[in-house]
Protein backbone atom coordinates (compact mmCIF):
# COMPACT_ATOMS: atom_id res chain seq x y z
CA UNK A 1 0.00 0.00 0.00
CA UNK A 2 2.29 2.95 -1.27
CA UNK A 3 -0.07 5.55 -0.73
CA UNK A 4 -0.48 4.30 2.81
CA UNK A 5 2.79 4.50 3.68
CA UNK A 6 2.87 8.36 2.14
CA UNK A 7 0.39 9.35 4.02
CA UNK A 8 1.51 8.01 7.18
CA UNK A 9 5.11 9.29 6.83
CA UNK A 10 3.06 13.01 6.55
CA UNK A 11 0.55 12.25 9.85
CA UNK A 12 3.02 10.88 12.05
CA UNK A 13 6.85 9.55 12.60
CA UNK A 14 6.30 6.15 12.68
CA UNK A 15 4.62 4.45 10.08
CA UNK A 16 3.52 1.83 12.42
CA UNK A 17 0.82 4.38 14.07
CA UNK A 18 -0.69 5.36 11.23
CA UNK A 19 -3.92 5.13 12.38
CA UNK A 20 -3.42 6.36 16.24
CA UNK A 21 -1.39 9.35 14.29
CA UNK A 22 -4.76 10.03 11.66
CA UNK A 23 -6.90 9.60 14.31
CA UNK A 24 -5.58 12.00 16.59
CA UNK A 25 -7.70 14.90 14.68
CA UNK A 26 -10.54 13.40 16.28
CA UNK A 27 -8.94 13.09 19.52
CA UNK A 28 -8.45 16.87 19.46
CA UNK A 29 -11.55 18.10 18.49
CA UNK A 30 -13.02 16.23 21.79
CA UNK A 31 -10.82 18.01 23.56
CA UNK A 32 -11.43 21.35 22.49
CA UNK A 33 -15.12 20.72 23.36
CA UNK A 34 -14.57 19.53 26.63
CA UNK A 35 -12.28 23.43 27.33
CA UNK A 36 -15.42 24.94 25.94
CA UNK A 37 -18.03 23.21 27.92
CA UNK A 38 -15.63 24.02 30.52
CA UNK A 39 -15.76 27.96 29.43
CA UNK A 40 -19.42 28.08 29.42
CA UNK A 41 -20.34 26.52 33.47
CA UNK A 42 -23.91 25.89 32.33
CA UNK A 43 -25.39 23.76 34.31
CA UNK A 44 -27.72 22.03 31.66
CA UNK A 45 -24.12 21.49 29.96
CA UNK A 46 -22.67 19.55 33.08
CA UNK A 47 -24.25 15.94 31.57
CA UNK A 48 -23.07 16.20 27.96
CA UNK A 49 -19.31 17.19 29.73
CA UNK A 50 -18.96 14.13 32.04
CA UNK A 51 -20.16 11.87 28.89
CA UNK A 52 -17.59 13.61 27.01
CA UNK A 53 -15.08 13.62 29.68
CA UNK A 54 -15.76 9.55 30.09
CA UNK A 55 -15.03 8.84 26.21
CA UNK A 56 -11.95 10.81 26.21
CA UNK A 57 -10.53 9.02 29.14
CA UNK A 58 -11.36 6.12 27.89
CA UNK A 59 -9.53 6.87 24.66
CA UNK A 60 -6.11 8.41 26.45
CA UNK A 61 -5.87 5.29 28.31
CA UNK A 62 -6.38 2.72 25.84
CA UNK A 63 -3.20 4.72 24.18
CA UNK A 64 -1.59 4.25 27.33
CA UNK A 65 -2.20 0.39 27.65
CA UNK A 66 0.54 -2.08 26.59
CA UNK A 67 0.02 -3.53 23.03
CA UNK A 68 -2.24 -6.68 23.08
CA UNK A 69 -3.98 -5.98 26.40
CA UNK A 70 -7.47 -4.67 26.67
CA UNK A 71 -8.63 -1.75 28.98
CA UNK A 72 -11.90 -2.41 30.86
CA UNK A 73 -14.45 0.29 29.51
CA UNK A 74 -15.34 2.97 32.24
CA UNK A 75 -18.92 1.78 34.12
CA UNK A 76 -21.84 3.66 32.67
CA UNK A 77 -24.50 4.39 34.69
CA UNK A 78 -28.26 3.89 32.53
CA UNK A 79 -29.92 6.02 35.46
CA UNK A 80 -31.40 9.44 33.85
CA UNK A 81 -30.11 12.73 35.33
CA UNK A 82 -32.88 15.09 35.66
CA UNK A 83 -31.62 18.35 33.87
CA UNK A 84 -33.64 21.33 34.82
CA UNK A 85 -34.22 23.58 31.51
CA UNK A 86 -32.84 26.53 32.64
CA UNK A 87 -30.33 29.27 30.94
CA UNK A 88 -29.56 28.64 27.65
CA UNK A 89 -33.15 26.80 26.74
CA UNK A 90 -34.63 29.94 28.29
CA UNK A 91 -33.07 32.83 26.62
CA UNK A 92 -34.73 34.87 24.77
CA UNK A 93 -31.91 35.16 22.13
CA UNK A 94 -31.44 31.54 21.83
CA UNK A 95 -31.56 30.14 18.77
CA UNK A 96 -31.20 26.42 16.81
CA UNK A 97 -27.34 25.99 15.94
CA UNK A 98 -28.36 25.59 12.45
CA UNK A 99 -30.46 29.04 12.38
CA UNK A 100 -27.59 30.95 13.97
CA UNK A 101 -26.46 33.77 12.02
CA UNK A 102 -22.30 33.56 12.62
CA UNK A 103 -21.45 36.78 10.16
CA UNK A 104 -23.73 38.84 11.48
CA UNK A 105 -23.13 38.29 15.50
CA UNK A 106 -19.41 38.36 14.84
CA UNK A 107 -20.00 41.68 12.84
CA UNK A 108 -21.27 42.92 16.00
CA UNK A 109 -18.24 41.61 17.89
CA UNK A 110 -16.07 44.79 18.92
CA UNK A 111 -13.06 42.24 19.22
CA UNK A 112 -13.30 40.53 15.88
CA UNK A 113 -13.59 42.99 13.62
CA UNK A 114 -10.25 42.82 11.58
CA UNK A 115 -10.39 41.71 7.76
CA UNK A 116 -7.87 40.69 5.71
CA UNK A 117 -7.91 40.11 1.97
CA UNK A 118 -5.71 37.46 0.53
CA UNK A 119 -4.87 36.14 -3.95
CA UNK A 120 -5.60 33.40 -5.48
CA UNK A 121 -2.86 31.15 -4.19
CA UNK A 122 -1.34 33.23 -1.46
CA UNK A 123 -0.46 31.36 1.88
CA UNK A 124 -2.54 32.74 4.61
CA UNK A 125 -0.59 30.89 7.13
CA UNK A 126 2.34 28.39 7.35
CA UNK A 127 3.30 24.98 9.18
CA UNK A 128 5.13 26.45 12.21
CA UNK A 129 3.57 29.98 12.21
CA UNK A 130 2.50 31.16 15.77
CA UNK A 131 -0.96 29.86 16.56
CA UNK A 132 -2.41 32.79 17.94
CA UNK A 133 -6.06 33.78 16.26
CA UNK A 134 -8.95 31.75 15.55
CA UNK A 135 -9.75 32.53 11.05
CA UNK A 136 -13.35 32.53 9.65
CA UNK A 137 -13.58 32.68 5.99
CA UNK A 138 -15.97 35.39 5.13
CA UNK A 139 -15.81 34.43 1.41
CA UNK A 140 -14.06 32.51 -0.86
CA UNK A 141 -11.77 29.20 -0.40
CA UNK A 142 -9.24 27.98 2.01
CA UNK A 143 -6.35 24.47 1.03
CA UNK A 144 -5.13 23.29 4.64
CA UNK A 145 -2.56 20.80 3.53
CA UNK A 146 0.82 19.11 5.57
CA UNK A 147 4.12 18.39 3.34
CA UNK A 148 6.26 15.70 4.46
CA UNK A 149 10.08 16.46 5.00
CA UNK A 150 10.70 14.24 1.31
CA UNK A 151 8.24 17.18 0.14
CA UNK A 152 5.11 15.16 -0.37
CA UNK A 153 2.20 17.19 -0.05
CA UNK A 154 -1.54 15.79 1.13
CA UNK A 155 -4.52 17.98 1.17
CA UNK A 156 -6.48 17.22 4.64
CA UNK A 157 -9.66 19.67 3.33
CA UNK A 158 -11.13 22.30 1.73
CA UNK A 159 -13.48 25.21 3.56
CA UNK A 160 -15.40 27.49 2.16
CA UNK A 161 -17.40 31.09 3.12
CA UNK A 162 -18.57 30.46 6.63
CA UNK A 163 -16.23 27.97 8.00
CA UNK A 164 -13.33 28.11 10.51
CA UNK A 165 -9.76 27.29 10.22
CA UNK A 166 -6.67 27.75 13.44
CA UNK A 167 -8.90 26.37 15.95
CA UNK A 168 -6.68 24.37 17.85
CA UNK A 169 -5.27 27.94 19.14
CA UNK A 170 -8.16 27.02 21.85
CA UNK A 171 -7.09 23.65 22.87
CA UNK A 172 -3.36 24.62 23.45
CA UNK A 173 -1.49 24.40 20.29
CA UNK A 174 1.34 27.11 20.22
CA UNK A 175 2.24 26.73 16.66
CA UNK A 176 0.40 25.69 13.31
CA UNK A 177 0.49 22.09 12.60
CA UNK A 178 -0.83 22.79 8.60
CA UNK A 179 -0.64 25.44 5.80
CA UNK A 180 -3.64 27.73 5.06
CA UNK A 181 -3.72 28.56 0.99
CA UNK A 182 -6.51 30.80 -0.81
CA UNK A 183 -7.52 28.83 -3.50
CA UNK A 184 -9.28 32.17 -4.45
CA UNK A 185 -9.81 35.81 -3.48
CA UNK A 186 -10.57 35.07 -0.04
CA UNK A 187 -11.57 37.71 2.88
CA UNK A 188 -10.70 36.34 5.90
CA UNK A 189 -12.19 37.73 9.65
CA UNK A 190 -8.75 37.23 12.41
CA UNK A 191 -10.25 36.89 15.75
CA UNK A 192 -7.66 36.56 18.22
CA UNK A 193 -7.60 34.02 20.80
CA UNK A 194 -8.47 35.41 23.85
CA UNK A 195 -11.21 37.44 21.80
CA UNK A 196 -12.87 34.02 20.85
CA UNK A 197 -12.64 32.85 24.31
CA UNK A 198 -14.06 35.81 25.85
CA UNK A 199 -17.45 35.05 23.27
CA UNK A 200 -17.56 31.41 24.14
CA UNK A 201 -17.69 32.51 27.75
CA UNK A 202 -20.22 35.59 27.53
CA UNK A 203 -22.53 34.29 24.52
CA UNK A 204 -24.22 30.85 24.83
CA UNK A 205 -26.06 30.99 21.28
CA UNK A 206 -22.24 31.19 19.95
CA UNK A 207 -20.77 28.49 21.80
CA UNK A 208 -24.16 26.24 21.24
CA UNK A 209 -23.33 27.35 17.21
CA UNK A 210 -19.55 26.56 17.73
CA UNK A 211 -19.80 23.08 19.35
CA UNK A 212 -22.40 21.84 16.51
CA UNK A 213 -19.33 23.09 14.61
CA UNK A 214 -16.80 20.71 15.77
CA UNK A 215 -18.98 18.45 15.99
CA UNK A 216 -19.44 17.94 12.20
CA UNK A 217 -15.92 18.42 11.24
CA UNK A 218 -15.31 15.57 13.61
CA UNK A 219 -17.85 13.52 11.27
CA UNK A 220 -16.31 14.38 8.78
CA UNK A 221 -12.08 13.69 9.82
CA UNK A 222 -13.28 10.28 10.56
CA UNK A 223 -15.34 9.39 7.18
CA UNK A 224 -11.92 10.45 5.90
CA UNK A 225 -9.78 8.31 8.23
CA UNK A 226 -12.34 5.52 7.28
CA UNK A 227 -11.50 6.44 3.48
CA UNK A 228 -7.94 6.42 3.22
CA UNK A 229 -7.44 3.36 5.40
CA UNK A 230 -10.00 1.31 3.03
CA UNK A 231 -11.54 2.48 0.03
CA UNK A 232 -9.05 2.68 -3.22
CA UNK A 233 -8.00 5.65 -4.92
CA UNK A 234 -10.81 5.54 -7.34
CA UNK A 235 -13.46 5.31 -4.99
CA UNK A 236 -11.67 8.13 -2.46
CA UNK A 237 -11.27 10.40 -6.04
CA UNK A 238 -15.03 9.82 -6.49
CA UNK A 239 -15.72 11.06 -2.52
CA UNK A 240 -13.79 14.16 -3.64
CA UNK A 241 -15.62 15.16 -6.59
CA UNK A 242 -18.58 15.15 -4.81
CA UNK A 243 -17.14 16.70 -2.00
CA UNK A 244 -15.75 19.49 -4.49
CA UNK A 245 -19.68 19.60 -6.03
CA UNK A 246 -21.03 21.58 -2.69
CA UNK A 247 -18.76 24.54 -3.67
CA UNK A 248 -20.48 25.10 -7.67
CA UNK A 249 -23.05 26.44 -8.87
CA UNK A 250 -26.44 24.03 -9.16
CA UNK A 251 -28.40 23.47 -12.15
CA UNK A 252 -31.04 20.43 -11.14
CA UNK A 253 -28.80 17.35 -10.76
CA UNK A 254 -25.63 18.51 -12.43
CA UNK A 255 -23.07 21.34 -10.78
CA UNK A 256 -20.67 23.26 -12.99
CA UNK A 257 -17.02 24.56 -10.88
CA UNK A 258 -13.84 25.82 -11.87
CA UNK A 259 -11.69 23.63 -13.16
CA UNK A 260 -9.69 21.77 -10.43
CA UNK A 261 -5.80 21.11 -11.60
CA UNK A 262 -4.67 17.47 -11.17
CA UNK A 263 -2.47 17.99 -8.90
CA UNK A 264 -4.65 18.98 -6.29
CA UNK A 265 -7.09 16.07 -6.71
CA UNK A 266 -4.25 13.96 -6.21
CA UNK A 267 -3.35 16.00 -3.31
CA UNK A 268 -6.17 14.85 -1.69
CA UNK A 269 -7.02 11.33 -2.22
CA UNK A 270 -2.72 11.18 -1.66
CA UNK A 271 -2.33 9.73 -5.23
CA UNK A 272 -0.34 10.74 -8.27
CA UNK A 273 -1.20 13.14 -10.98
CA UNK A 274 -0.79 10.34 -13.55
CA UNK A 275 -3.64 7.90 -11.95
CA UNK A 276 -5.87 10.84 -11.35
CA UNK A 277 -5.39 11.88 -15.39
CA UNK A 278 -6.13 7.92 -16.44
CA UNK A 279 -9.99 8.22 -13.70
CA UNK A 280 -10.55 11.38 -14.60
CA UNK A 281 -10.09 10.71 -18.78
CA UNK A 282 -12.69 7.34 -18.15
CA UNK A 283 -15.37 9.34 -15.80
CA UNK A 284 -15.71 11.59 -18.99
CA UNK A 285 -15.66 9.27 -21.30
CA UNK A 286 -18.40 6.93 -19.75
CA UNK A 287 -20.31 10.98 -19.29
CA UNK A 288 -20.00 11.28 -15.36
CA UNK A 289 -18.49 14.31 -15.51
CA UNK A 290 -17.19 16.73 -18.42
CA UNK A 291 -14.44 19.47 -18.59
CA UNK A 292 -13.63 22.04 -21.16
CA UNK A 293 -12.99 25.81 -20.87
CA UNK A 294 -11.80 25.42 -17.24
CA UNK A 295 -15.11 24.37 -16.00
CA UNK A 296 -15.74 21.20 -15.00
CA UNK A 297 -19.27 19.69 -14.65
CA UNK A 298 -20.23 16.85 -12.32
CA UNK A 299 -23.32 14.70 -12.58
CA UNK A 300 -24.15 13.66 -8.95
CA UNK A 301 -26.29 10.99 -9.01
CA UNK A 302 -24.89 9.26 -11.88
CA UNK A 303 -21.35 9.27 -9.80
CA UNK A 304 -23.10 8.23 -6.30
CA UNK A 305 -23.96 5.31 -8.20
CA UNK A 306 -20.65 4.03 -8.14
CA UNK A 307 -20.01 4.80 -4.43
Amino acid sequence: MPVIADVAEIISPKPNRLVFGMANGVTKTMGLMLKVLAILGLPEMTFLTERLKRSFHMHNSADAAPRGAMVAPAAISRERTHIVAKGIRNLAVHRKADEFDVKSFLNCAAGARRLVDFKKNEIIFASGDPARNVLFIEKGMVRLSVTSHRGKTVVLTVLDAGKFCGVWCLAGQVRRRATATAMAPTTIRVIPKEEMLRLLRTEPAFSEYFISYLLKRNIQIGQQVIDLLFDPSERRLIRTLLFLAQFGSKNGDDVTISQVPQELLAEMIGSTRTHVNGFMTKLKRLGFVEYNGGRLKIHRTPLISLL
